[in-house]
């Protein structure tokens, strides 16, 4: 009994020998258990039937619908994946472009006000043309 004891507190510091675990399993699969000691046999007696109810023999098949969940699930993450890198890329070429049309815009209004201070002076440059062929004929 006093080496069962011993052997549990062994065992919940985790310095137990496979051969000393072994002895425990066997103790609490006897049908001849101190009082003090029933509420482990729950514990050590889940490992013989979890023993008795996996075979090494026994083959979980997935069924054929579930077989290319993965491969598709991966399939949809690389098609996010391109989509929102294509995305942000076409986001910044479109930003480049209302960038390039604003610089764009700014030039052509600046060349439109010197072409419209010129045509004044076109303008003057005309009147003087008529009041010299007025003043010479």
């Amino acid at each position: 009994m006093e080496s069962i004891e011993k052997l549990l507190e062994k065992y919940f510091e985790a310095e137990t020998t496979l051969q000393e675990e072994d002895q425990l399993k066997a103790y609490f699969t006897e049908e001849k258990i101190a009082p003090h000691l029933v509420q482990y046999v729950s514990l050590f007696g889940y490992f013989e039937q979890s023993k008795k109810e996996l075979s090494p023999g026994l083959a979980f098949e997935i069924p054929a619908r579930f077989r290319y969940v993965r491969w598709m699930s991966a399939a949809a993450v690389l098609i996010i994946g391109f989509s929102v890198y294509f995305n942000y890329r076409q986001n910044q070429q479109q930003k480049q472009a209302e960038k390039a049309y604003q610089q764009a815009k700014e030039a052509l209004e600046i060349l439109s006000a010197n072409f419209n201070n010129g045509a004044k002076e076109l303008a003057y440059l005309e009147m003087f043309e008529q009041t010299k062929a007025k003043i010479f004929e």
